[in-house]
């Protein structure tokens, strides 16, 4: 009986190693950068520097790999929380088949609807981790918070709460990059962000609306992706 069981996991374990040796590894690492330092890593400020970031938050979700505009993988995992603040949410891993050739990244921006409209969850959809507003307004899909001197709100703090999934409040946004590369690095170019936002007159978004829509289209444009090792 003893040799019996001994048998199965051999076979079980060469198995697993056969899966093992078909797969081939996928590295991400998502970068944050402002002024051209990745934020909360750089000890170093500019005192030139008047805005001041203390908070940037988002998920992604559905990721897949195209080829030719076609979904030739998509990952199980299906959202993904990211805290600027926490690096060990800047890295996505997959095992992919050895035999997916593709050319381009996909994911989106956000929550879908059909979540959103399931209530709050756990994992990286917990409530707790401040990414949920309630159930008729669903998820953040991306938090972004500071300070800036021309910012007329209280104490010059700015808040963009980006989010809404329903008709026309639908901020959910799709990010296609190009990449045939195992490992990558995706820059987010917050400098670009601040460019095309006039933050004394677009400074407070804390519900679904147009203006957060709006915003949620230059957030999905902000993704590059660099091909290096990492």
């Amino acid at each position: 009986m003893i040799k019996i069981v001994g048998t199965i996991a051999f076979i079980l374990w060469g198995m697993v190693e056969m899966t093992i040796a078909q797969d081939k590894m996928v590295h991400l690492r998502f970068e944050p950068q402002y002024k051209g330092h990745i934020l909360f890593q750089s000890k170093s400020t500019n005192q030139e520097d008047l805005l001041k970031i203390s908070r940037f938050r988002w998920y992604l979700s559905n990721f897949s790999l195209l080829k030719e505009g076609v979904v030739v993988w998509s990952a199980s995992q299906k959202h993904y929380y990211m805290d600027a603040a926490i690096d060990s949410t800047m890295r996505v891993d997959w095992a992919i088949p050895k035999n997916v050739d593709y050319d381009a990244l996909q994911f989106n921006l956000g929550i879908d609807s059909v979540t959103n409209t399931s209530g709050a969850m756990g994992g990286d959809l917990d409530p707790t981790k401040g990414m949920y507003w309630a159930w008729n307004s669903g998820y953040i899909n991306l938090k972004l918070e500071g300070t800036h001197p021309l910012c007329p709100a209280r104490k010059h703090k700015f808040q963009y709460h980006l989010g809404g999934y329903s008709g026309k409040l639908n901020s959910l946004q799709r990010v296609v990059l190009p990449t045939s590369e195992t490992s990558a690095i995706v820059e987010i170019n917050l400098d670009a962000f601040f460019q095309a936002v006039d933050i004394t007159r677009t400074y407070q978004i804390m519900s679904p609306s147009e203006q957060a829509v709006a915003l949620s289209q230059i957030a999905a444009s902000l993704f590059s992706i660099q091909h290096e090792k990492l």
